[in-house]
C-alpha cells in the first residue's frame, strides 16, 4: 500500500509538471508568433517613415501616412487576434476578396520586396474573388509566404534575377492563390519538415520557423490547402486553394 502511494504521488507531481511545461511551451509558441506576425509590419514602417524626409512633397507625406495608418490598424487587428493560437472559437468569418487580400499584403511587404530588387508580378482576373474567410489570417498567410519567397532569394547570384509572382485565379469551386518565386527552391529534407513548427531553413535568428505552420493551420479552418512544390524552371511555388462562397461559383 505505501509503494502504491508513493507510485500515485509521484504520478501526480509528473501530471503537474507535465501541465507546466506544456503552459510554458504554449507561451512560449505565442511570444514567438507575436514576433513573427509584427514583424513585417514594423519593418515596412520603418522604412516609411524613413521616406518622410524634410523635403518630401504634402502628397507623398499624406500617401505614407494613410500606409503608416493602414499598417497599424493591421496589427492592432494582429493582436485582437492572437487569442487564434491559444483556442479555436471566436474566429470572425466574413466574405473576403482575395483581391483585396494581395494588396493588404502588398501594403506591407512593397518596401521589402524593393529593397531585394525583386521583380514583382501581378496576374489576377477583373472580378472579385470571393471567399469566406478572417480577412486578417488570410493577409498573414500571403504575408508569410511573400515572405519565404523574399528570404529564399537572397540566395540567388548576383547575375540570377529576383522574381516573385502572385497569381490568382478560380478553378470550378475554389479559389487558388499561387506565390512564385525565383530561389534556389526547396531541397528534400526541407519538403519533410515545411509545414512543422520552428522548423526553419534560415540562420539562428532570422524567423521563427511559425510561417507556414500558422498559415496551413488557418488554411486547414478554411477547408482548404496549402502545398510546395519545385518549379520546372528553378525556384518554389506555394499554392494556396480555398473553397468560393457558393453565390460565387
Amino acid at each position: 500500500i505505501i509503494e502504491r502511494k508513493q507510485v500515485e504521488s509521484a504520478l501526480r507531481k509528473a501530471e503537474t509538471d507535465l501541465r507546466r511545461t506544456s503552459k510554458l511551451t504554449a507561451m512560449g509558441q505565442l511570444s514567438a508568433s507575436i514576433t513573427h506576425e509584427l514583424g513585417q509590419p514594423l519593418s515596412a514602417m520603418r522604412t516609411y517613415i524613413a521616406s518622410l524626409g524634410a523635403h518630401s512633397s504634402q502628397e507623398t507625406q499624406d500617401k505614407t501616412l494613410g500606409k503608416l495608418t493602414s499598417l497599424v490598424e493591421r496589427m492592432i487587428s494582429i493582436t485582437q487576434q492572437l487569442r487564434y493560437f491559444a483556442r479555436s472559437g471566436d474566429k470572425e468569418m466574413r466574405r473576403v476578396n482575395l483581391k483585396d487580400t494581395i494588396q493588404g499584403a502588398l501594403n506591407s511587404t512593397q518596401p521589402a520586396i524593393q529593397a531585394a530588387n525583386v521583380t514583382l508580378d501581378i496576374q489576377q482576373q477583373d472580378k472579385p474573388v470571393n471567399v469566406l474567410a478572417g480577412s486578417v489570417r488570410m493577409e498573414q498567410v500571403l504575408v508569410n509566404l511573400i515572405r519565404n519567397a523574399l528570404d529564399a532569394m537572397q540566395e540567388n547570384p548576383p547575375e540570377k534575377p529576383r522574381h516573385l509572382l502572385i497569381r490568382l485565379s478560380t478553378e470550378k469551386d475554389k479559389a487558388v492563390l499561387t506565390v512564385e518565386d525565383s530561389g534556389p527552391g526547396i531541397s528534400e529534407e526541407a519538403q519533410k519538415m515545411l509545414y512543422e513548427p520552428f522548423y526553419s531553413t534560415k540562420p539562428s535568428g532570422i524567423g521563427m520557423g511559425l510561417g507556414l505552420a500558422i498559415s496551413t493551420n488557418i488554411i486547414a479552418e478554411l477547408e482548404g490547402s496549402l502545398s510546395a512544390e519545385n518549379r520546372a524552371e528553378g525556384g518554389a511555388r506555394f499554392v494556396v486553394t480555398v473553397p468560393l462562397l457558393e453565390r460565387e461559383k
